[in-house]
């Protein structure tokens, strides 16, 4: 099994380099800002280069002119779009000269190297929780093995998916139309439970792809009704 650990040590391999975290990125974008419209705030710079701009690994301005910004509110027009690209890209060749990366850059960088070399690492590959892969993330993980027959197998739910902002798996490179299976049978989670769950989502859920799921699973273990309790915020320093 491959941890994501590991798949950072191999991108690792001949090069030095340090993932920026979120307040490494806010202090850039915050400095990289000059001039720009005050109505941008930095908190919204940091949403739109993590949902967005390095989400996706956009590095041309005409990716970013025409990017979708699936989930990101209002729209933002060409010009607004362009005194953004500028303060990104600030931002982008500033982490590069500081020998800086971001995760999504290590998942390139390890894709690109599997790439150059010319040979898969696996026959196959099987990840868990995969509604929470990232479309850089995916990209990497469908170059792990050759093409062929069950060679990559996914697990997921995407009524758990509040981590990541929705994509197409078609736009990354990995369409699973037609050979998706739903799993009905609960064997974790009493019945209880389960129903109280569903009750916080919608009957149906919708996938970027357009495939939907209805919550129709069916547990086997029984067991007591859960209970709400109010407490008491927890005292932070």
């Amino acid at each position: 099994m491959l941890h994501l650990h590991e798949i950072s040590q191999l991108a690792r391999r001949g090069c030095s380099l340090t993932i920026a975290d979120t307040e490494e990125i806010e202090r850039r974008l915050h400095e990289a800002r000059v001039d720009l419209d005050p109505r941008f705030t930095d908190g919204f710079l940091l949403a739109e280069w993590e949902a967005v701009v390095d989400y996706w690994g956009i590095r041309e301005w005409e990716a970013h002119r025409d990017a979708v910004r699936v989930g990101r509110g209002s729209p933002l027009s060409p010009r607004q779009r362009r005194q953004l690209w500028d303060v990104f890209t600030r931002v982008r060749e500033d982490l590069v000269r500081s020998g800086f990366a971001t995760w999504g850059d290590v998942c390139d960088r390890l894709r690109q190297g599997i790439g150059d070399e010319g040979v898969r690492p696996f026959r196959h590959v099987i990840v868990d929780e995969a509604q929470d892969l990232g479309p850089r993330e995916l990209r990497l993980i469908a170059s792990l093995a050759a093409p062929g027959p069950r060679a990559l197998f996914f697990a997921g739910d995407i009524g758990q998916w509040i981590y990541r902002w929705p994509f197409s798996w078609i736009s990354a490179g990995v369409d699973v139309r037609g050979r998706a299976q739903r799993l009905r049978v609960n064997y974790r989670t009493s019945a209880a439970i389960r129903r109280f769950s569903d009750a916080l989502l919608p009957a149906k859920l919708a996938e970027v792809d357009g495939e939907e799921e209805t919550r129709q699973t069916i547990s086997i273990l029984r067991g007591p009704e859960p209970e709400i309790t109010r407490a008491s915020p927890l005292m932070t320093r």
